[in-house]
């Protein structure tokens, strides 16, 4: 997985930055990881506010 800061540091209303906690919790939490997933937790976190980074990431799965 290979990402910008604006994943990371996705911040909620009250404050808290959804962090590589949050990244680590979606990669260990999910059998096949999916972009579209991390991107709507982040999305989530942020509580409806807009975007205050750009958001970009690459995940690349090895197949079975």
């Amino acid at each position: 997985l290979a990402g910008t800061d604006g994943i990371t540091e996705t911040a909620a209303e009250d404050g808290p930055l959804f962090g590589e906690a949050g990244v680590e919790a979606w990669l260990t939490a999910t059998p096949t990881p999916a972009l579209a997933d991390l991107l709507g937790l982040a999305r989530a976190h942020e509580q409806g506010a807009e975007p205050a980074d750009d958001v970009a990431a690459l995940l690349v799965v090895r197949a079975p």
